[in-house]
């Protein structure tokens, strides 16, 4: 597989939102340490700042990702590398742990296809666009692997059993539309098109309340572990607080007024002077 080239991998600041670039397209915009650690990077930058509304996950050149380096696998097997294969596929987890934990939504932006590694990634962002065409292959079983990334439990709590189970026992391409008729992808859009979508669902939610959008991604990850008593218990208290934010009360105010609400302006995210 070619060498990585030098920032394939960056983070695009679009002020209300963050871009998550991987672009090498000799290699497929294969996983290596450095995507895994600019992915973590921008989820924390996402964190930290009020400002940010989502993080935008694409692989430019026509793929997403082929998943993980299989050449940096064998080395680091053979003991040739300073990482162990332990570490490898502790990071793709710590990865997607960070996607499901952190308070902003995410949004895969799918040309072309996912694949290994790629395809646990999306399945754990909280929007999906893909293009017409893609496709998702969790190949592991074809080369003996057994997956990782979480891709087990995201497809074993999303898809009926039997799809599942042959999804992952033989490995073959999954269309999108396949995915989307089961709800695990948010829209199918033309070649070319999943990047402007995935903007355009980002500027959506950036006029909405990010404060309360963290709140909604809590309760829906919270709510995949849930008991239903613990659940309501949960969203009871959440919406009690929400209803003292200035969010709420421009929510309320704007419904009463008869206008479209201007969260931006009272959360202290409208630049305009």
């Amino acid at each position: 597989m070619p060498a990585p080239q030098e920032n394939a991998v960056h983070i695009e600041d679009k002020d209300d939102h963050l871009i998550v670039v991987s672009d090498n397209p000799a290699c497929k915009n294969a996983l290596s340490l450095e995507y895994h650690a600019i992915l973590l990077d921008a989820l924390r930058i996402a964190a930290s700042e009020d400002r940010i509304a989502a993080v935008i996950l694409v692989g430019r050149g026509g793929y997403f990702s082929a998943g993980g380096d299989l050449g940096f696998m064998l080395k680091s097997l053979a003991g040739e590398t300073d990482t162990t294969p332990e570490q490898i596929i502790g990071e793709l987890q710590d990865c997607v742990a960070a996607i499901r934990t952190c308070p902003k939504p995410v949004i895969a932006a799918v040309s072309g296809g996912a694949a290994g590694g790629g395809f646990s990634i999306v399945i754990a962002c909280d929007l999906v666009i893909a293009e017409e065409g893609a496709s998702f292959i969790p190949a592991y079983a074809k080369i003996g692997f057994t997956p990782d990334g979480g891709l087990t439990s995201s497809l074993a709590k999303s898809l009926p059993h039997a799809l599942a189970s042959e999804i992952c026992l033989f490995g073959a391409p999954v269309a999108a539309e396949t995915l989307h008729q089961h709800g695990l992808v948010n829209r199918i859009v033309p070649t070319g098109e999943a990047e402007k979508e995935a903007a355009a669902m980002a500027a959506k939610l950036a006029r909405g309340s990010v404060a309360t959008q963290t709140k909604i991604k809590e309760l829906l990850v919270k709510g995949r572990g849930n008991e239903l008593r613990d659940q309501l218990d949960l969203e009871r208290h959440m919406l009690a607080d929400v209803l003292k934010s200035s969010a709420a009360q421009e929510g309320i105010s704007a419904f009463m007024e008869k206008r479209r609400p201007n969260f931006p302006k009272v959360e202290g995210r409208d630049q305009r002077e």
